[in-house]
């Protein structure tokens, strides 16, 4: 039986993450200007599939994750229906429908370059070939990952104050008191690792000036085929499509 997550490793091994971060850049960028929803759907796709295929996600956790999206998309759906400029049903449908596209294609690729991401990786990629200050990108990464030490230390502050005796009523004049109490308590907890975090920037020099690394990602063989090929499925969708974007149509035939 074949391992699908040493398999997915190994087939992103050797892609820089900045080459990743590029290609979904790249998609992102490209679908904010594209009115198209066959065009929007084949870029879906291309998401979908390459976050599956690709990477150790499965395809429940793709479905979470990605439902935020949808949930965007169907608001400016609906908004368009209510609101659209033209009074037509049909048009605000279709202006709807391409928003909601757009924002799956967001979402799709925004996921695909997180997951299975080596954060220590890219953050060694964006000071090397970059040329972001280390402050910010250490800052940006050691934020992200006190996302969940801070959620794990607000469900220990709920399960202390449930042992004290605090009584767990389901009124929201309650629920918000004792989100109050909660957020205090974690926003002392974040407070004092900031504190530590500060010092260890310093003791380790972690400064603006020049630095070495220990291990740096590369650009190979690997970056170049991985650019290429999503590049070329980016134009191949124009071509196979038959987009005339002078027109914001499809041409005949």
């Amino acid at each position: 039986m074949v391992d699908h997550a040493a398999a997915a490793r190994r087939l992103l091994q050797g892609v820089n993450p900045l080459t990743r971060a590029a290609v979904s850049l790249l998609f992102i960028i490209t679908a904010t200007a594209v009115g198209s929803p066959e065009i929007l759907a084949v870029w879906l796709t291309v998401a979908l599939l390459s976050s599956v295929a690709l990477t150790t996600l499965g395809t429940r956790s793709l479905i979470k994750r990605l439902t935020p999206f949808l949930v965007v998309g169907l608001g400016f759906l609906w908004m368009n229906l209510l609101f659209h400029r033209s009074g037509d049903l049909g048009l605000g449908l279709r202006a709807g429908g391409i928003l909601v596209l757009r924002a799956l294609v967001f979402g799709g690729f925004s996921i695909f370059f997180v997951a299975d991401l080596d954060h220590e990786q890219f953050a060694a990629s964006m000071i090397r070939f970059a040329r972001v200050p280390p402050r910010i990108v250490y800052a940006t990464l050691i934020a992200f990952r006190l996302g969940p030490v801070l959620a794990e230390e607000r469900r220990s502050i709920a399960l202390s104050l449930a042992l004290r005796g605090v009584p767990a009523d389901r009124r929201l004049r309650s629920r918000i008191g004792a989100w109050a109490r909660q957020s205090v308590g974690v926003f002392v907890a974040a407070l004092r690792r900031a504190s530590r975090i500060a010092v260890a920037f310093e003791a380790r020099g972690l400064d603006d000036g020049p630095r070495t690394f220990r291990t740096v990602p590369r650009f190979g063989a690997g970056d170049a085929l991985f650019l290429s090929v999503y590049v070329l499925l980016l134009a191949g969708t124009f071509v196979l499509i038959r987009w005339d974007p002078w027109s914001g149509g499809f041409s005949e035939g």
